[in-house]
């Protein structure tokens, strides 16, 4: 019974490190464009992997680093702007070791 409890915790901790591509992905989110921001929640899938959920009250700009998707990156920014609330949504590669690059505003 100890052994298999062993052989489950090196599994979520392999798990755990190799992700869902085997590696990091670096977001730079740049929420300058838009003006002045109150609040901003970023969300970023991949497949149906939750990989980040990220709040924050004001800002110039989001960064983040998660695990490399499987497949294509799904990114939701719900902002807060002074005229209300906007959402944007981008899709992006992000292979292991790359660094996305979003710019919301523009």
């Amino acid at each position: 019974m100890v052994a298999a409890a062993a052989v489950a915790v090196v599994a979520i901790l392999v798990m755990g490190k190799l992700g869902g591509g085997g590696g990091d992905v670096r977001w730079q989110i740049d929420l300058a464009p838009a003006g002045e921001v109150r609040s901003v929640e970023v969300t970023i899938t991949g497949g149906d992997q939750v990989l980040a959920v990220h709040q924050q009250v004001g800002g110039r700009a989001v960064r983040l680093t998660t695990p490399a998707p499987k497949g294509r990156a799904k990114v939701t920014i719900d902002l807060i702007l002074p005229d209300g609330p906007h959402r944007v949504v981008r899709e992006a590669d992000a292979p292991a070791g790359a660094t996305v690059a979003i710019t919301v505003g523009e």
